[in-house]
């Protein structure tokens, strides 16, 4: 690597000892300098307008760092290009990486890994390279106009522990603990900027000496604009704009006020009228998420977080009236629903400007102690007509309470998936929603698919609906969605993922291994002489499968390794060792003087991650 224009940088691994070796040949003299440090070394070079690099032409900086070793710690090349030594590392480090750098701080992450695990930050002063503080977490970090905001979870504050250091200078930094952190960020014609600027920040506080929760706005100067009280019944708080809104009520949920915080430090303006007129109110909020499928959206997009809705009612809960309303920089827009609305699959689609939502309701059988059937009504919210469009409501024939439920959407059609009833990595159930039609249509499998339920890839093409899971696909119509099943090749859109062509093996004792695919998912079957020895479902697994077939007699053993789950199989006992996450066991087999076969099983510690290990002696 080029360390200035005078010098390279020549970094090579000793094999027999297990070193990695660095030697600075100069470009000026021809002299090699190769008394540097030795040990597990990162390098970077910093450039007046680019991050961390190896690679640059315009130098400002240049960081010898030695992970680990007797000389670990950061150095710094001299001109003639020899090194001095800024800072000491107190442990070995698996990784070190600067994460950020200015004219004023250098931030590094630091982590360890294996049985000692540990996750770290170092911040330094940019021109003295002095270590300013080590925290042993991960940080986050922000500009408040021109301080340096670092914050963290401390487990040592049960209320607030959120710790935020805020850095004036190398020499003077503020603390503050919170629950939580917002900033009001400056606008940036960066769509991601290496650090944010914010010109004011609000925390939320709970305040031990009064016992009261509180928004406590500062200024750019960190100086204390305003407090705003809370109280303990209030859970529900959003950044919307230049505002912090709070949904305060008291301890019987009837009595809800909405508090709107501005981050100039005036008075908080109160909100307690919903336009419901009645004698009793409920107000809730349901967190939207952007659908990131083939209709695209970035998060940072998002217009609001939160959909609120207010219940109201006189004498009888059944005789309720429901609104919707949601805020746009301090201002209130309101809906009327015809019902209340599920906190489950509420989206932005379509670019941000539209909403989606639904109403899910079943009555309780008392007489059975059973829930009855969960009825469906979807909605669609045009934020820029201010419109609402809802469905028909569909009797599922099921409760849907007991089981995952998933989204997808794609081009005016959205689907929600149900699992079998009181599983939750499985699906069964399959609802259509046809946006221009305006009609709801449920499918059913006959048999559950298990051990799927994400959606990776939907797509409506002409009449043709296919939904693909990470090992399976199915495609129905849209005229008679759900009539008829059929098993399609997988397709992957936005969600990503990997499906294998395996082939059927053969071996001579017609030792078969084949992929069985059908409504329940792939299943991994084995055969011997014609006789099924084992199935085994492995439904949303991306699998690569390898056999060691050695002689091809009855009592081999067959080591199957998947990315994702592990399985060893003793052919002349059908059972099966299964272990989740990475594969813990592998093993070696061996033929003896006689050619007689024996397998061992070789344990692997959590350091390992192996997803095959094939070893063949012929």
């Amino acid at each position: 690597y080029a360390i200035s224009e005078n010098g390279l940088l020549i970094m090579s691994y000793d094999i027999m000892n297990d070193l990695e070796i660095s030697t600075v040949f100069n470009l000026n003299t021809k002299q090699v300098i190769d008394d540097l440090p030795v040990g597990y070394v990162t390098y970077y070079a910093t450039g007046p307008n680019q991050g961390p690099t190896s690679y640059l032409i315009d130098f400002e900086g240049y960081y010898y760092i030695v992970k680990s070793g007797d000389d670990k710690g950061i150095y710094t090349f001299n001109e003639d290009l020899t090194l001095t030594k800024h800072v000491s590392f107190t442990r070995d480090y698996s990784n070190v990486y600067i994460n950020y750098k200015d004219e004023i701080y250098t931030l590094l992450e630091v982590s360890s890994y294996g049985q000692n695990y540990y996750n770290g930050t170092l911040l330094l002063d940019t021109q003295t390279y002095q270590l300013l503080q080590t925290y042993d977490n991960y940080v986050s970090r922000n500009l408040l106009g021109e301080k340096l905001v670092l914050s963290y979870y401390d487990n040592n504050e049960p209320n607030n522990n959120t710790a935020i250091h805020v850095w004036s200078s190398p020499t003077e930094m503020a603390s503050l603990n919170a629950s939580r952190v917002y900033y009001f960020n400056e606008e940036s014609d960066v769509e991601y900027p290496r650090i944010y600027k914010a010109m004011s920040m609000a925390i939320t506080y709970f305040d031990q000496e009064n016992q009261e929760n509180q928004v406590r706005i500062y200024d750019e100067t960190l100086t204390l604009l305003s407090t705003t009280v809370y109280s303990q019944y209030s859970w529900s708080i959003e950044q919307n704009g230049d505002y912090i809104i709070v949904l305060d009520r008291d301890s019987s949920y009837n009595n809800s006020k909405i508090l709107l915080i501005k981050n100039d430090g005036s008075e908080a303006t109160t909100m307690d009228d919903f336009g419901t007129n009645t004698t009793n109110k409920n107000v809730t909020s349901s967190y939207l998420q952007t659908y990131y499928g083939n209709s695209g959206g970035n998060p940072n997009d998002k217009p609001f977080e939160l959909l609120y809705t207010v219940q109201g009612w006189d004498e009888d809960q059944d005789n309720s009236v429901y609104k919707g309303f949601y805020f746009e920089n301090g201002i209130m827009k309101t809906f009327d629903l015809p019902n209340s609305i599920s906190s489950r699959s509420n989206y932005f689609i379509e670019n941000q400007t539209k909403l989606f939502f639904t109403s899910r309701t079943s009555e309780f059988d008392s007489a059975n102690f059973i829930d009855g059937n969960t009825r469906l009504t979807a909605f669609i919210y045009d934020l820029e007509t201010e419109t609402l469009t809802t469905s028909p409501t569909l009797d599922l024939g099921f409760y849907g309470g007991n089981t995952g439920s998933y989204f997808s959407y794609q081009d005016g059609y959205a689907l929600i998936t149900y699992g079998d009833d009181g599983k939750y990595d499985s699906t069964k159930h399959f609802i259509l929603y046809d946006v221009n039609a305006n009609t709801l249509q449920l499918g059913s499998l006959d048999t559950a698919i298990e051990y799927t339920n994400y959606i990776q890839n939907f797509t409506v093409e002409e009449d043709v609906v296919t939904i693909s899971f990470s090992s399976v696909a199915i495609s129905t119509s849209v005229s008679n969605f759900g009539d008829t099943f059929t098993e399609v090749t997988p397709t992957f859109g936005g969600g990503g993922g990997s499906v294998y062509e395996i082939p059927n093996i053969i071996n001579e004792d017609d030792l078969k291994l084949e992929m069985s695919f059908g409504e329940m998912g792939p299943t991994l079957v084995i055969t011997l002489n014609g006789v099924e020895l084992l199935s085994v479902s492995v439904s949303n697994t991306s699998y690569q499968v390898y056999v060691y077939d050695a002689e091809g007699t009855e009592n081999d053993t067959i080591f199957i390794g998947f990315r994702q789950l592990g399985y060893v199989i003793d052919l002349s006992d059908p059972e099966f060792t299964e272990y989740y996450g990475v594969v813990t066991s592998g093993g070696f087999l061996t033929l003896d003087e006689n050619y007689n076969e024996s397998f061992d099983v070789l344990p692997i510690d959590s350091s390992m991650y192996i997803e095959y290990f094939l070893y063949r002696i012929d």
